[in-house]
């Protein structure tokens, strides 16, 4: 018997594979995720995820998190990655801090007696 749904269609095949293309494109864009300027959140500013911005080399920390290449009997490895050396990142801020008031030093005296 013949297809009598619209999936069959070539205006509907065309129609889908046009959503797939749209949403591979706007996944694999990368100002979605990565910013011209990655800096850490100071005043102001929400905690944001650093997929890939803060060490130089993820692939190879990543792996070695993971025991991957651990039981190498070949080629073993003679260095560890870890702790990892950070990329210096600057701090951004959209508002300025106020600067800290504090109150001068509470000074109790012991010659006065208690709730009198």
């Amino acid at each position: 018997m013949a297809s009598t749904r619209n999936k069959n269609t070539p205006g509907n095949y065309e129609l889908e594979q046009n959503n797939m293309a749209t949403m591979r494109e706007y996944e694999l864009y990368q100002g979605h995720t990565f910013h011209e300027q990655t800096c850490f959140p100071g005043n102001g500013l929400l905690p944001c995820k650093f997929p890939l911005q803060l060490f130089h080399n993820n692939c190879d920390i990543e792996s070695e998190l993971l025991g991957i290449n651990s039981t190498n009997l070949v080629k073993p490895k003679t260095t560890s990655l870890l702790p990892p050396e950070p990329k210096p990142l600057p701090f951004g801020s959209i508002i300025d801090k106020a600067p800290v008031i504090l109150p001068s030093p509470l000074v109790i005296s012991k010659t006065q007696r208690y709730g009198m």
